[in-house]
């Protein structure tokens, strides 16, 4: 995935000290979904992103974000395996456990 690539590197370089990209990153990752809508990975970090953006301080990591964004992504219909949907909801527990401890 090129998509992949690019935000993980565009990742690499926010956390390394270009805090000032971490919007573009959060746009980045908005796009990528919309390009690749298939993409579980790619919804998986877009909610990735809410939690860089709080680490940095750019933002507060609410947990009504990420339950609406796995709602847009499974009301889209384009991840239609139940897996997938469980996968996008361990996630953001995940995050929000990250983000706890």
């Amino acid at each position: 995935h090129l998509w992949k690539a690019y935000l993980l590197d565009l990742s690499w370089i926010v956390n390394h000290g270009h805090a000032n990209l971490a919007s573009t990153l959060k746009t980045a990752a908005s796009r990528a979904v919309l390009n690749c809508p298939y993409s579980l990975w790619l919804a998986q970090f877009q909610m990735e992103t809410f939690l860089i953006l709080a680490n940095l301080g750019n933002s507060v990591l609410d947990p009504d974000s990420l339950t609406a964004m796995i709602g847009k992504t499974i009301k889209a219909k384009f991840l239609t395996s139940p897996i997938h949907h469980l996968e996008l909801y361990l996630t953001a527990i995940r995050i929000m456990k990250r983000r706890i401890l």
